[in-house]
């Protein structure tokens, strides 16, 4: 790699387009980040040079904007470009960030991005009349793919819909080219092998599609059920309790009778 570097013209750098950029940028701003995320305790969200920094005020955001400018300047000769950055707060502002919209507890695909598919896969169309089928499908899922599995961890179930409505209206339109009787219904299209952006949503959201199940009651909750009572015994202890009050009435009686003889006696 560093042979490579060498033999680039002299303060042209990496050609535009060329994949080491997405490997030399964020490693050269590895200790930008860093620097920041240490001093003030922020949370950063890094995508090759984009940032997204989450501060807990205003004055942290202008402390952080200083030191990045200041690093980058001093350090890289690079500096901040104005009108690509962004400030405000999830609650009130949305938040445009790799293709992301941002906004309170939502996230969801970028309308600018939506419009971009859609123009890419009608150029993917025109530019597929002469394939097979089975190569033109296979051009198809690979671009569904690629776009389902970037934004499928996001609220996007309905912007999944309208694109598959979108995709599967351009694909009969390409299988029924000549043939304007013929009709495809969605079940035909999943049988030939087409995919959807809709299953990949469901794919990276299926803890929340499966029905909860109600929590096995650990063993030490079942309450026993009591034995019958023993009749017998209870007569036995309430003729006890009788012989023992009788008894204990004798006594009394006894004792009251000993304290009359020692009056009489006291008396004479």
């Amino acid at each position: 790699m560093m042979k490579w570097v060498a033999s680039l013209p002299v303060n042209v750098g990496i050609p535009l387009g060329s994949c080491m950029s997405a490997i030399l940028a964020p490693l050269g701003l590895i200790p930008v980040w860093l620097n920041a995320k240490r001093r003030y305790d922020i949370k950063m969200i890094i995508f090759m040079d984009d940032a997204l920094i989450m501060c807990r005020d205003e004055s942290t955001s202008k402390l952080v904007w200083k030191l990045l400018a200041a690093d980058l300047h001093e350090n890289l000769k690079l500096s901040l470009n104005p009108a690509k950055t962004k400030a405000g707060r999830f609650g009130s502002t949305v938040v445009d960030f790799c293709g992301w919209n941002f906004a309170g507890s939502y996230v969801r695909i970028d309308n600018y991005k939506i419009g971009g598919f859609k123009a890419r896969f009608v150029e993917l169309v025109k530019k597929s009349e002469k394939k097979t089928t089975m190569a033109f499908l296979k051009l198809v899922n690979r671009r569904v793919d690629g776009f389902g599995n970037y934004y499928k961890a996001g609220d996007t179930l309905r912007q999944f819909e309208e694109l598959d409505r979108f995709i599967r209206a351009c694909v009969r339109k390409w299988l029924c080219r000549g043939q304007k009787s013929k009709r495809y219904t969605n079940d035909a299209l999943e049988k030939m092998g087409f995919h959807s952006l809709v299953k990949c949503y469901n794919k990276a959201h299926v803890a929340k599609l499966k029905p909860l199940k109600q929590p096995t009651p650990k063993a030490d909750l079942y309450i026993a059920k009591p034995k019958a009572p023993d009749w017998g015994a209870i007569n036995q202890i309430a003729q006890n309790s009788e012989s023992i009050n009788e008894k204990l009435t004798q006594l009394l009686r006894l004792h009251r009778e000993e304290i009359a003889m020692l009056r009489t006696l006291l008396s004479l």
